[in-house]
């Protein structure tokens, strides 16, 4: 149900629509009382008031952003307040519509209210995302689930290269290295394989690749590295070497372990922190 009417003047709507297509350009997800500081920094300032009823009242029709209240994002059949009251400081978000917006979404949802929106975000790397870096992504969303600190972690992979996508379609996890997960009763149904673009960078905290040459072609992706995001695997696990590449050796088994111990040596560094 709608609130009132807004009364807001078209030029101040027009102009707060573009700062929410802004926000969800640069942001993803954010709570939408901090872009009405952000309006409010930089423009006549309209009250929390009028500012809810243009949201209620929003037409989203050829947007690429939508808000989402309490009620939309959590299933814990808790009774959500009266708008009015929460003065969107904790329950609304826009994010925009893109590839990654069902990952947004179940972030949320899982959130426990009041928590810091603070997550770490993982993206593993390897040449053509069918194998190493897919079984990185999954052991590592297996790993935090069962340390209960999933809800922390945004967690993909990636490939360097556009080998295994065709057409835009990319390839699923290759059998073999799925038939390897299953053996420790890890899914990956649903999983293609996607290339790392270049926006990517101010996207992720950090960039996990499998070998040498990942590193070297995620560094041309990228241009340069800033921030210092891109690493390798299994220096979470004490090591400089690259993960054995079942690609060419066939030993899916030996990959898993090296990416286990990769994985189990993230963990350990955030489990304390997330």
């Amino acid at each position: 149900m709608k609130n009132s009417e807004c009364t807001l003047s078209k030029e101040t709507q027009d102009l707060l629509y573009r700062y929410f297509a802004a926000a969800a350009n640069l942001y993803g997800v954010i709570e939408i009382g901090k872009l009405l500081k952000i309006y409010n920094s930089q423009n006549e300032p309209v009250s929390e008031e009028d500012f809810l009823s243009f949201v209620e009242n929003m037409n989203f029709k050829g947007k690429y952003f939508c808000v989402f209240n309490q009620d939309d994002i959590y299933d814990d059949g808790s009774e959500t307040p009266a708008l009015e009251q929460e003065i969107l400081t904790e329950y609304l978000y826009f994010f925009e519509f893109d590839d990654d917006s069902l990952d947004k979404y179940e972030m949320l949802k899982y959130r426990q209210i009041g928590r810091n929106f603070d997550m770490i975000r993982i993206m593993f790397v390897c040449h053509g995302n069918i194998c190493r870096s897919p079984m990185a992504e999954f052991i590592f969303r297996d790993m935090v689930k069962k340390g209960e600190i999933a809800d922390r972690f945004v967690i993909k992979s990636s490939a360097t290269s556009t080998e295994e996508i065709w057409n835009g379609i990319g390839n699923p996890v290759y059998p073999p290295a799925k038939r390897e997960l299953a053996k420790h009763g890890i899914g990956c149904d649903g999983k293609r394989a996607v290339q790392l673009k270049k926006s990517d960078y101010d996207k992720y905290d950090y960039f996990i690749c499998m070998d040498s040459n990942n590193i070297r072609n995620t560094m041309r992706i990228f241009g340069d590295d800033k921030d210092g995001k891109v690493c390798k695997m299994m220096s979470f696990a004490g090591m400089n070497r690259d993960v054995s590449d079942p690609w060419y050796s066939g030993d899916f088994e030996q990959a898993y372990n090296d990416i286990y111990s990769g994985c189990k040596g993230l963990f350990e560094k955030f489990k304390g922190k997330a």
